[in-house]
This record gives C-alpha cells, sequence and structure tokens, in this order.
C-alpha cells in the first residue's frame, strides 16, 4: 500500500522528523507500527498535521503545547510539540496546514508559532524551532508575501517542491 512506500522512502532518506499535513489513518499506523517513530496518539488527529519522531533520534516522551490563540488549533490544523532529542537538545516542532483559499493562514500559523517559541524559549536553554508547513501559497504573490514573512520573523524558510 501507499503508507508502505513511504515509509520505506522516509527509511532510505534516514528521515529524522516528518512533519504532515491532511495524512489520512493509514500513515501513522504504517510509521508506528514497527517502532520507527514514536506514538503520535496525543497529538490532534483531525487534519493530519503529525510530528512523527524517528525512535532511534528522540525522548519518547514530548509535551503538547496548544495554540489557542489560532482558531484553527482545535481542528488539528496545527500540532506543536516541545521534544527532546537523545542527545538532549530541546525543539519546538510545529507541524501546520495553512487554509487552502486563505494564504495569509499559514503566515498566521507561522506568526504564532514563533510567539510560543519566544514565549517558551527562556525556559529551555538553546531551544530551537522547526516548522514543517503546507502553507498553500496558490500564486507568486503568495510565496513572495511568505518569504516576506519568514525574513520578518528571522525564520530561513527551505522548500521540498510538490509531495
Amino acid at each position: 500500500n501507499r503508507a508502505a512506500v513511504f515509509k520505506e522512502k522516509l527509511i532510505g532518506a534516514n528521515a529524522g522528523v516528518l512533519f504532515t499535513q491532511e495524512a489520512d489513518a493509514l500513515v501513522p499506523q504504517a510509521l508506528t507500527k514497527d517502532g520507527l517513530f514514536h506514538p503520535i496518539d496525543k497529538q490532534n488527529p483531525q487534519d493530519g498535521a503529525f510530528i512523527f519522531l524517528r525512535a532511534d533520534l528522540w525522548e519518547p516522551d514530548y509535551e503538547i503545547i496548544p495554540l489557542d490563540r489560532y482558531e484553527g488549533y482545535k481542528n488539528g490544523r496545527v500540532n506543536l510539540i516541545l521534544a527532546t532529542s537523545l542527545s538532549g537538545e530541546k525543539f519546538l516542532l510545529a507541524s501546520a496546514h495553512g487554509n487552502s483559499t486563505r494564504a495569509e493562514d499559514g503566515r498566521l500559523q507561522i506568526a504564532l508559532t514563533m510567539e510560543k517559541f519566544e514565549e517558551l524559549a527562556p525556559s529551555y536553554d538553546g531551544l530551537q524551532l522547526i516548522i514543517g508547513i503546507d502553507a498553500n501559497t496558490k500564486t507568486e504573490e503568495d510565496v513572495q508575501a511568505l518569504r516576506e514573512h519568514l525574513d520578518s520573523l528571522g525564520l530561513i524558510g527551505t522548500s521540498v517542491g510538490p509531495t
């Protein structure tokens, strides 16, 4: 099945963390069944915006960080977790899925995640932030607005292209 093929590609890529958006129920089953990735049962499953942590690189326990100021949080459009690598590094990780008809929604998710990062950073020495987002930038103007938004927040954006 498609989830099994996906899992094999992740193993081949040596992926340590995976952010999904709109993942169906087969993806979590395939990625967690053999213990390759830690369970995601504490994350809101509604929109499939999951964060998968590879078991041989991350502590199994992570903390869910609520993003109550974002209206889509309760619908699972963004999951935030505070995770610790086995080497002891702390990360705020976010998997986000912007609204497909409002490109500004993805920028809002990023801004609110950055606010949460700044709120948590003083309590965790060396806290790092990684956001995996489907920002739903449909036009060149949307892409430019996203890049400018990231720059204004001091974030570096990368693109993996269509997936």
